[in-house]
């Protein structure tokens, strides 16, 4: 078996023309070929693929036989070519290397290389492949072709559809954070004005004690006494509160005159809590309680001073930790 020639064309698919020779005497079967076709452009050279013809042939002897055989090559091959071509100015210049399987289980391969220096085929001029690829770019394209360009045209647009959302997303983000920052400071505009009510009532409130205040100090200079009369006034008589409260919290009664509840007081705390009201307590109690409420005396500065001491250290004996 001998290959005289072969010839690549194209298109809608690349033909490989196989011219063969049966050199024997006697009838050769041909169960099946392989094609293993490569790809030569100036200094590029890849493999195209493998192609096989199923079809079994005979070849008589001393006979001249031309076989045909469509190798479909793939979009992106062809168009890969097309860019070799159009790079390299330069021809196409095939390698095929043809495997016949014969009947008897026996193989041949054949080689053919292609030279366009020499316009040995399988080559294909410049000129004639863009010719071929124009024709099929523009009138012949398959439609499955057709489609992945349409599918690829899809795809960019989807694609710049996701860049889009991204951003959109992005942007969504920003302004969602943003809305959640406002939504803080708005509930802490709210609290912000709930505390500001609280204080201008507040304020209010202490206005109107400074003015019942200021008002108590006008009507004590007119009987001789001051505001540090009228702040120890209130100490001690806060004392007589934290005395009968005290007692209703130890389940003790109240009766007797205020001396005698201070001193049950005395006796059940030490008794039921184990908190020691010191004598000297009493003592200082008893004699500026003496003084302003009863003798109706001024105390000094320092004497107003030590009074609301004492009202805040004996609720911290009674109260305390």
């Amino acid at each position: 078996m001998n290959v005289l020639k072969q010839h690549a064309y194209y298109p809608p698919v690349l033909k490989i023309e196989t011219e063969l020779e049966n050199l024997g005497d006697d009838l050769i079967s041909i169960d099946r070929i392989l094609f293993k076709i490569d790809v030569r452009i100036g200094d590029s050279r890849w493999t195209i693929g493998n192609f096989w013809q199923l079809e079994r042939k005979k070849v008589e002897e001393k006979v001249f036989t031309r076989l045909t055989t469509e190798c479909p090559v793939d979009f992106e091959m062809l168009k890969r070519i097309n860019d070799k071509v159009q790079s390299q100015n330069k021809d196409i210049e095939w390698e095929v290397r043809t495997t016949f399987y014969f009947d008897d289980q026996t193989s041949q391969e054949i080689t053919v290389q292609g030279d366009s220096s020499n316009q040995k085929p399988p080559w294909t001029p410049k000129s004639t492949w863009e010719k071929w690829y124009s024709g099929w770019e523009n009138l012949s394209m398959p439609a499955p072709y057709s489609l992945i360009e349409n599918l690829q045209s899809i795809l960019h647009k989807a694609e710049s559809g996701l860049q889009d959302l991204g951003k959109e997303r992005s942007r969504v983000e920003k302004i969602s954070e943003t809305l959640s920052v406002l939504q803080r400071m708005a509930g802490e505009r709210d609290r912000l004005e709930t505390e500001k009510e609280k204080l201008t009532l507040r304020i209010a409130r202490l206005e109107e004690v400074s003015r019942d205040f200021s008002h108590l100090i006008n009507i004590g200079n007119t009987i001789g006494v001051d505001e540090n009369w009228i702040i120890s006034a209130c100490a001690l008589s806060l004392i007589e509160v934290m005395v009968n409260k005290k007692l209703d919290e130890l389940g003790e009664k109240k009766e007797g005159d205020f001396r005698k509840r201070l001193n049950r007081l005395v006796e059940q705390v030490k008794k039921k809590e184990g908190r020691e009201v010191g004598k000297i307590m009493l003592d200082i109690f008893y004699s500026a309680r003496n003084k302003v409420l009863h003798g109706g005396g001024v105390p000094t500065e320092d004497e107003k001073r030590k009074i609301v001491d004492f009202v805040g250290e004996l609720a911290d004996k009674l109260w305390g930790e």
